[in-house]
């Protein structure tokens, strides 16, 4: 038998061999499929902290549409309904503020009645009056109005909330994800929300 034929036959043996063909297949696939099921946890997590945050913004629209007038307890009051709704994620990272807008005919500026910004975990939360607190005055611009357009000749409840989502491979993508979700609701008892012992600006 020739060096050249003894080749040949050693080749037509190792090609006809299939040991070891399952293993290369799984070395080969496994990186991918690792990839996919990463991927889908990083998507979930992502879809769960979006729908979260649209549950907590149409949650505090809601509950002040429904109220005639609030006090700054009740206000801070709703910052553990936020933590429930969040509930697994993490609530360190939500923010938000409830605006009453005052809009005039359309195309006009909007003006702010009052404005609660809460900003975070363990915040008694800022409260902003469009007007002075002891008399009646004219209200003031709002601000960062975000290009919405309001209702005309009316008041509405303005909720924007951010949230701050980390998934368990911000490291690895970037770093934490900002979320911000908003809803405009019109008062529901009456034509405006105020203040408890708070004089409303006009």
């Amino acid at each position: 038998m020739t060096k050249c034929s003894f080749f040949i036959k050693k080749l037509k043996r190792f090609k006809q061999d299939q040991s070891g063909v399952a293993a290369l297949e799984f070395v080969l696939i496994f990186p991918l499929l690792m990839l996919v099921l990463l991927s889908s946890v990083e998507l979930y997590g992502h879809f769960r902290a979006v729908r979260k945050i649209s549950n907590v913004t149409a949650s505090l629209a809601d509950i002040v549409a429904q109220s005639r007038a609030l006090t700054r307890a009740q206000l801070t009051a709703l910052h553990p309904l936020t933590e429930s709704l969040l509930a697994p994620l993490d609530v360190a990272g939500i923010r938000y503020r409830i605006a009453i807008v005052r809009q005039g005919d359309a195309g006009t500026p909007p003006r702010l009645s009052w404005e609660f910004v809460n900003g975070g975990r363990n915040s008694e939360g800022k409260l902003e009056f469009g007007g002075s607190i002891y008399t009646a005055t004219k209200c003031g611009k709002f601000k960062n109005p975000q290009g919405k357009n309001f209702p005309p000749n009316q008041d509405s409840v303005f909720v924007v909330v951010n949230y701050t989502y980390e998934s368990i491979f911000s490291n690895i993508i970037d770093g934490p994800t900002e979320y911000e979700e908003d809803m405009i609701s019109i008062p529901r008892l009456g034509n405006t929300v105020t203040l408890s012992d708070v004089t409303p600006c006009v």
